[in-house]
């Protein structure tokens, strides 16, 4: 049996504190305190930019609790929605959370190449994921070469990540990241706008990032 490598450990152990109590909860806390009182960027910038990039034809990586694609307006009458997480626990959640969408469920890593069964994504979300995922932006920004494989060539990439690095963080962020970093739920003390832009920059034409408090809204497309 082959034995697990170190960078898989970490994976793990950054998608274990989501299991389903914690999943009761996280929307209240993230999405009802953190984002205003301490990543300084508010729930609905984060609603707005969903509605402004989501298609009809959209795979949500990181899916978590589902709360963005639940909010935002999905266009289309009978919209193709793909659900995409490490966590059972999270996709068991998401996919009741958004059954009348009737998602595609993919359980996969996104340091790895992704198996989608079926045509190519025209919009694909990946929201405050990348710094929970190990390494710095040189290491994990393969995950943006995985999910430009399932973008079609007019799609676009867009989502958001919290930044430890050249931002300004008030208290409570930096004592949550400190904490967070600490139990390895996050790794981000390291990341950059620069190293982001270089990441995105790797494998599209145009990457576009706007800055609020300490979080990264970034798109990308060709």
């Amino acid at each position: 049996m082959t034995s697990k490598s170190e960078l898989d450990v970490r994976v793990e152990r950054s998608t274990r504190v989501y299991d389903t109590s914690a999943l009761n909860f996280y929307d209240i806390f993230v999405h009802g305190f953190c984002n205003r009182f301490a990543w300084q960027c508010s729930t609905e910038t984060l609603i707005a930019q969903y509605n402004q990039l989501v298609t009809g034809n959209h795979l949500e990586v990181g899916v978590g609790t589902a709360f963005l694609i639940d909010k935002c307006r999905v266009p289309g009458r009978n919209p193709r929605l793909g659900i995409m997480d490490f966590s059972k626990q999270c996709l068991t959640h998401s996919a009741k959370r958004l059954e009348r969408y009737r998602p595609e469920i993919y359980q996969s890593d996104i340091l790895k190449p992704l198996d989608i069964k079926g045509p190519k994504f025209d919009s694909i979300g990946i929201n405050y994921v990348l710094h929970c995922v190990p390494g710095s932006f040189a290491e994990k920004g393969v995950a943006f070469k995985n999910m430009k494989a399932v973008l079609t060539d007019h799609g676009v990439l867009f989502g958001s990540t919290l930044l430890g690095k050249d931002v300004t963080r008030n208290r409570v962020a930096r004592t949550l990241m400190a904490l967070y970093n600490k139990v390895g739920a996050f790794t981000n003390r390291a990341d950059d706008v620069a190293s982001l832009r270089t990441a995105l920059e790797a494998n599209f034409k145009h990457v576009e990032i706007d800055v609020v408090g300490c979080c990264a809204l970034f798109k990308a497309w060709d």
